[in-house]
């Protein structure tokens, strides 16, 4: 699976522009070359969150572009060629971004915590609501009503239809 661009907004270095980094189409292999402090490891941070391999999917305050936690952070990650699922209707269902949103809560008992969430796009860029079936047992009482639910799917349970993803290390060459 290839990435086509990576967009990243108010996470650590990245400001509350929108910083995006479009990778070339016809190379294979992509060098992440900078100064020291220049971004790099935000960078593969970015598209870890984004991914949901992160050791940690919630940020704290320090991760906010200059603690600003006002602003929302919010990564994404477009691929290329979109990712082919099939859903419980046997049709296949296209996965074109992931994407990683943290921002402070203003309501009710979430106000002044962080929050985030973690999910697909589709091709419209709407959140990816793949159907799912209800259990039989937990059907609601009206007969008339589809036994179906339209839910996110988290990005921990996708990127796996990705495969492997590789990136090389200092220490290998």
């Amino acid at each position: 699976m290839r990435f086509e661009r990576i967009e990243i907004r108010n996470l650590r270095s990245f400001g509350s522009e929108q910083t995006v980094i479009e990778l070339p189409a016809d190379r294979n292999l992509v060098a992440v070359v900078g100064a020291n402090n220049a971004g790099k490891s935000n960078l593969i941070a970015a598209i870890r969150l984004a991914l949901g391999a992160a050791r940690r999917a919630d940020l704290d305050p320090a991760d906010f572009h200059q603690l600003d936690i006002t602003q929302e952070v919010r990564v994404e990650v477009h691929l290329r060629t979109p990712l082919k699922k099939e859903n419980i209707f046997r049709t296949t269902d296209e996965i074109h971004c992931f994407f990683y949103r943290a921002w402070r809560g203003d309501r009710g008992e979430d106000k002044g915590r962080l929050k985030f969430e973690n999910y697909c796009l589709d091709a419209s860029g709407n959140t990816y609501r793949p159907p799912a079936a209800i259990k039989r047992g937990s059907a609601p009482a009206d007969p008339d009503t589809d036994p179906v639910r339209f839910l996110p799917a988290p990005a921990s349970r996708i990127v796996p239809l990705l495969g492997r993803v590789h990136y090389l290390t200092p220490s290998l060459y």
